[in-house]
């Protein structure tokens, strides 16, 4: 069965181009943006985004997180923790926001909440420990919202 006919009317519209990227699969993309947006549109597994979860581009690494959590798969709880100690903010902001979208991913969401001091990453970690709902999650949404100078800030 073809990629392509799993998309919606409005996106097999976008083109040849889009439908035969989607029927090739990621290994015949000609850039990692598309590579990457083939195996989501495949739902393929997690580990077939490892190639650019280690990419040396950020952009291509925040893509990859993106995708993770798109996916929704735990299987790519391990390469989204990975992405959350990325020298690159964006990288982990992206890596925290897939989390939220990971089931079982609370215990990652928390750990590295205490690990982070990047304003933004911070508030995309919380942002994700949100969607998670656990019980567990909201004293220390709760914390984190009375810290002066972290996610708000006074006015």
């Amino acid at each position: 069965m073809s990629l392509a006919r799993l998309l919606p009317p409005a996106l097999r519209l976008a083109g040849p181009a889009l439908a035969g990227l989607l029927a090739a699969g990621p290994a015949t993309a000609a850039t990692p943006a598309e590579a990457i947006l083939a195996v989501e549109v495949a739902r393929g597994a997690p580990s077939a985004l490892a190639p650019w979860v280690a990419d040396e581009d950020p952009a291509v690494r925040a893509r990859a997180a993106r995708a993770l959590g798109r996916l929704r798969d735990p299987a790519g709880l391990e390469a989204l923790e990975s992405l959350l100690a990325d020298e690159d903010p964006a990288v982990r902001a992206e890596a925290a926001g897939a989390l939220g979208q990971v089931p079982g991913s609370e215990r990652a969401i928390l750990d590295a909440l205490g690990d982070e001091d990047d304003p933004a990453v911070r508030a995309a970690l919380c942002t994700a420990l949100g969607r998670q709902g656990g019980a567990r999650a909201v004293p220390v949404l709760l914390a984190e919202l009375r810290r002066p100078g972290r996610l708000l800030h006074p006015s």
